[in-house]
């Protein structure tokens, strides 16, 4: 979703891909990845401001999904080294180890680990509005 001011949203699914149940609370760790040498750029994603903290246990059973939506700035707006983007990495709240996922398109990242281009939800059972 484009919501202009050089602001947009995606909304972020993570599927239980085991045969067994697990739960999820709180919020995904996000990371923008660097195209051309598949390192992660930026500043890791933070919490979406004003978005009410989530102590609450999303029950994934197998094949099923939780969602977070994340919330995107420009990279051409700060001045910073701007390097192309086509995947992130994701790692569950208090997970070990991450997942690429592609970009819905090509988006510009900041290559400098102060920028905060991403800034992400807490996980529901269903996607956000």
């Amino acid at each position: 979703m484009d919501s202009g001011m050089s602001q947009f949203y995606w909304n972020l699914q993570m599927t239980n891909t085991s045969d067994t149940a697990c739960t999820l609370t709180g919020y995904p760790e996000v990371m923008l990845v660097n195209t051309v040498t598949g390192e992660g750029i930026g500043a890791p994603a933070g919490r979406e401001p004003g978005q009410t903290p989530t102590h609450d246990v999303v029950a994934l059973l197998p094949g099923a999904s939780a969602y977070s939506l994340l919330h995107l700035a420009q990279a051409g707006v700060y001045d910073c080294l701007i390097v192309p983007v086509t995947e992130i990495a994701v790692t569950p709240p208090n997970g070990l180890s991450s997942r690429s996922a592609a970009t819905p398109n090509q988006i510009e990242g900041c290559d400098d680990r102060t920028t905060e281009l991403v800034r992400a939800g807490p996980l529901t059972t269903a996607p956000p509005a």
